[in-house]
């Protein structure tokens, strides 16, 4: 499949209702063979996520093309959260996975983060905070890549790209 055919793929079923109630923003993930990481992802917006949250926001996983449990566990997270909602998508596309996410969320700002990325517990109501405007913004939060585990080649190659002016 080309990219500009995957980018007009059918998405397939969304899992669990639109969110009940407002919320402060939604957060799109698109996500191509995630499973080891989505959790991960998804606990640090946990506090977000539940009925008490005093800034609640409406999350999109997208599976897109997995082959692994990416889609198991997204669903299993639309189960527990009543702001979590998945819609699959058959083949692997990053731009087809965004537009269908997007498509579907109920709030703005719209927030992207792949589901490699953990968030601090104030990145989020930064984010927010700073994309609430009517101007045009865009934001990033301070990035820190954890090598602990990771091969000596691995580790080298992060601290190079840590220095770049794009990560920095």
């Amino acid at each position: 499949m080309s990219p500009a055919d995957a980018s007009r793929q059918t998405p397939g079923p969304v899992w669990a209702q639109p969110p009940v109630g407002g919320s402060a923003a939604s957060v799109i993930i698109p996500a191509y063979n995630e499973g080891a990481v989505l959790e991960r992802c998804l606990r640090a917006l946990e506090p977000w996520l539940r009925p008490e949250a005093a800034t609640p926001v409406d999350v999109v996983i997208v599976p897109n093309g997995c082959t692994d449990d990416t889609a198991d566990i997204a669903r299993r997270a639309a189960t527990r959260y009543a702001r979590v909602r998945v819609v699959e998508l058959p083949a692997g596309s990053k731009t087809a996975a965004l537009n269908a996410g997007d498509a579907i969320a109920t709030a703005n700002p719209r927030i992207y983060l792949d589901a490699d990325i953990e968030l601090s517990p104030s990145a989020l109501p930064a984010l927010i905070t700073a994309l609430t405007t009517d101007s045009a913004r865009v934001g990033s939060p301070h990035v820190r890549f954890d090598t602990t585990d990771a091969d000596p080649l691995v580790r080298s190659f992060y601290r190079i790209f840590a220095g770049l002016p794009y990560v920095r």
